[in-house]
């Protein structure tokens, strides 16, 4: 049985405390546990791993039942030639490598950093990833959802009777759901489907020294047109050695690093290759560093190549901040947070930069709304700051009714 006790605890320190665990391991136990709580009028919270990966904090604080899917935890399907799986929420990252691995299949998967984060509650959350799927929401394809009321509803291609697409094809008629129940309480979901990627037929990691904002800024700029064109298809992902002693347990230097990869056939990257070489060679404080076994640095390209980490390194309360990346964009970062320890992930065509923070304080949140950021996801120490923060916008307003409007 899992262990929930630090889940816990960081529940009640947001203000949630535990009157019950509710544990289903399959579709009926969990409409049951729905309906038990439903009838009772209490407030649920549902944890997916051990970390509360993607937590939804309830409306009101106060008393609330946890629904712990880490019991649901089949991989009811993985196929190699069309490159899917659909899991049950309470799979791992560990998991599923493990029967990857295990079938031999040429597949990979965008992982966290830790191993035994839920597959399904990082996608639900809308986690960023390192590889060129790292966009976890995006590579997600058909969910089954239990709504408050007790409906089992499948998105998607699900809907139709007898599908065999439901893994391949995202959308069905009429509107596109699948949305409503990512960083929502909205629904439970008791199966997801996701794209892994194929292994490539050549990745060639790089690892990028940064000697300070003003350097990580021009590289940027520099790199941006190779991203938007997906010249660069893996997301970029820019660390402090304050984050990635915290992430990795060790860092030998003291200096930003700038890494990503780059993947296709051979003769594709012997053109690509001299490329970003050169544009590292003309941007003033920045230079490649060899590809050696430094210990973050394996680690890193083990989660660039698609590979789930092998050891499990202790887990980092974190917040989420984005905002386009442009020339500046460090600087302004730094102004808000401070010494705090930053990873920025570049990603998708605007080259959003993602800031994952181990400091605890709400007033980063505010910090960060001021200087234009928007809170992508947040630990659930930062839930209430941040609702705070969203909960004017009339975008926030029609999320309440359609919420409303499922719990009626």
């Amino acid at each position: 049985m899992t262990d929930l006790n630090p889940l816990l605890a960081r529940l009640a320190a947001a203000g949630t405390r535990i009157t019950a665990i509710e544990r289903p391991t399959d579709l009926a136990m969990l409409k049951a546990s729905l309906a038990r709580i439903r009838g009772v009028n209490a407030n649920h919270v549902v944890a997916m791993d051990a970390f509360g990966t993607g937590l939804v904090l309830p409306e009101k604080q106060g008393p609330a039942q946890l629904i712990d899917l880490t019991g649901m935890a089949r991989i009811i399907d993985l196929d190699a030639d069309y490159a899917l799986t659909l899991v049950e929420p309470g799979v791992t990252f560990r998991q599923l490598g493990a029967e990857i691995t295990k079938r031999l299949l040429p597949l990979s998967i965008d992982a966290t950093v830790h191993p035994d984060v839920s597959v399904a509650a990082a996608t639900l959350s809308r986690q960023f990833g390192y590889t060129p799927y790292g966009d976890r929401v995006l590579m997600q394809c058909g969910a089954e959802v239990v709504l408050p009321g007790g409906d089992v509803v499948r998105l998607g291609m699900g809907a139709v009777p007898k599908s065999r697409t439901w893994q391949m094809f995202k959308h069905n008629f009429g509107p596109y759901l699948d949305g409503l129940f990512t960083q929502s309480d909205m629904g439970v979901v008791s199966q997801l489907g996701l794209w892994l990627s194929p292994l490539p037929p050549e990745l060639r990691a790089l690892r990028i020294e940064l000697d300070d904002s003003a350097a990580a800024d021009q590289l940027i700029d520099a790199l941006r047109p190779l991203r938007t064109a997906n010249v660069i298809a893996h997301n970029i992902a820019l660390t402090s050695a304050a984050f990635d002693r915290a992430s990795f347990g060790v860092r030998g230097s003291d200096k930003m690093l700038l890494t990503t990869a780059l993947t296709g056939l051979p003769k594709t990257l012997a053109v690509y290759w001299p490329m970003i070489a050169k544009i590292i060679a003309e941007t003033p404080g920045a230079r490649m560093l060899p590809d050696d076994n430094a210990p973050e640095w394996t680690a890193r390209k083990h989660l660039l190549a698609g590979q789930v980490l092998p050891g499990a390194p202790p887990p980092v309360p974190f917040i989420d901040f984005q905002a386009p990346a442009s020339s500046g964009i460090l600087s302004r970062a730094h102004e808000v947070l401070g010494a705090t320890a930053v990873e920025y992930l570049l990603t998708g065509r605007t080259l959003m930069a993602r800031v994952l923070s181990p400091e605890d304080g709400p007033g980063l949140v505010a910090a960060a709304a001021t200087a234009g950021f928007g809170i992508v996801s947040q630990s659930l120490e930062f839930e209430s700051a941040a609702r705070t923060v969203r909960s004017k916008s009339a975008l926030a307003q029609v999320h309440k009714r359609l919420r409303d409007a499922l719990y009626a």
